[in-house]
């Protein structure tokens, strides 16, 4: 477990952040995908530390391509996320914009009533 998580959490991360940025491009892609390498460099410094600790006991590798595979399926599954994020902003703005023009008319909103 202390190899699984970083691994399948940095790996989601690392495929998200190349998939959005390949989506739309914005910000200095250096930086991004420099902090990509690090988060790489953080996964593989982990997974080596581990295997030293562990020398003399059996591992098995199901957690690990478990992990790999999550990671793999959330990272592939951040750029919908992020979408739908921005669609759902747009409509809160539009429902806050709409609550206002009702409260300042001075109707109730039942929706918001206690």
């Amino acid at each position: 477990m202390a190899v699984a998580f970083p691994l399948g959490a940095g790996l989601a991360l690392a495929i998200g952040a190349v998939l959005n940025y390949a989506v739309s491009p914005a910000g200095n892609p250096l930086l991004l995908f420099g902090g990509i390498l690090l988060v790489c460099a953080a996964i593989a410094a982990n997974a080596m530390e581990s295997r030293g600790l562990s020398k003399g006991t059996k591992a098995g590798t199901k957690g690990i391509v478990l992990s790999l595979l999550c990671g793999v399926v959330i990272g592939l599954f951040y750029p919908f996320v992020a979408k739908a994020l921005i669609c759902t902003w747009r409509a809160r703005v539009q429902l806050s914009a709409e609550l206002c023009v009702h409260a300042v008319a001075g109707e109730r909103i039942a929706a918001f009533d206690p």
